[in-house]
């Protein structure tokens, strides 16, 4: 197994001071997802970017790769060149997992996942291949993995979603 686990938790709220216009329904709602990752394995795990879907109560959906989707993707650059890098046994909760994302609807649809590069055991730590300069996967000391978000309800109310389809 990968035993790469991952929890997301949401958070919702109408945007009260910033209102969309009357062509989108005149609101504006803003979920923010917390994702933690542990790493249950015997090697450390880095974090090479994430996929997100977010499907409004509409169907529209709006897609975004990389670290977070709105308000920490310019910390997140800073943390690493490729990514922040959990111990094994540890976890991590920061720029790349945590975001915001604005719909129209009060209730949607968030999945995806996160690319995962996993060290191979016996192999070198990230930092002492990064100070050499290679590239991991080139090198057969590491693979990249999609570790899957299943897709959660998001509701402004907190009540069940059913599955939106698009």
């Amino acid at each position: 197994t990968q035993r790469v686990i991952v929890g997301v938790t949401s958070e919702a709220f109408q945007d009260e001071d910033n209102r969309g216009s009357a062509a989108d329904g005149g609101d504006r709602f803003i979920f923010k997802y917390d994702a933690q990752i542990n790493n249950a394995r015997g090697e450390e795990i880095r974090i090479r970017d994430a996929y997100w879907e977010f499907s409004d109560e509409r169907g529209k959906i709006t897609t975004h790769r990389g670290a977070a989707y709105r308000g920490e993707e310019q910390a997140a650059a800073t943390a690493t060149t490729r990514g922040p890098i959990i111990a094994a046994g540890g976890a991590y909760r920061g720029p790349y997992t945590i975001g915001f994302v604005v719909m129209p609807t009060a209730v949607g649809n968030v999945e995806g996942f996160f690319t995962v590069e996993m060290m191979k055991p016996g192999g070198p730590t990230f930092a002492d291949a990064m100070a050499v300069g290679r590239d991991l996967v080139q090198e057969g000391w590491s693979t990249l993995v999609r570790v899957r978000i299943g897709r959660m309800g998001l509701s402004v109310t907190g009540q069940p979603v059913r599955p939106i389809e698009a």
